[in-house]
């Protein structure tokens, strides 16, 4: 899979995780319901060299895991009966604020 995956700029790979959760996502959600949301803000700890390819996508925050270089992404999900159904996963670009 990753060797797919690499095929696709960062861009691409966006688009196309959107489209399969908002598709997979369409015929659960109903109108007349009220849903809760979650947001969570995730930092991957990253310890590879940051070059032009990354340098958007690692961010610098608080040492953890030995490092302070992080991949970080925000996810949407709605909370049904304790249970979260993820609707999108984007990454966080640096110097761009929550």
């Amino acid at each position: 899979m990753r060797y797919h995956l690499r095929k696709l700029s960062l861009e691409e790979l966006i688009l196309t995780n959107q489209s399969i959760l908002l598709h997979s996502s369409v015929g659960t959600l109903k109108p007349e319901k009220k849903y809760e949301f979650a947001i969570d803000f995730t930092n991957d700890p990253y310890y590879g060299k940051v070059d032009s390819f990354n340098q958007d996508y690692v961010i610098r925050s608080q040492a953890k895991k030995s490092t302070n270089s992080f991949y970080s992404y925000v996810s949407l999900s709605i909370i049904n009966k304790n249970e979260r159904f993820t609707l999108a996963v984007l990454p966080v670009e640096r110097n761009k604020t929550k």
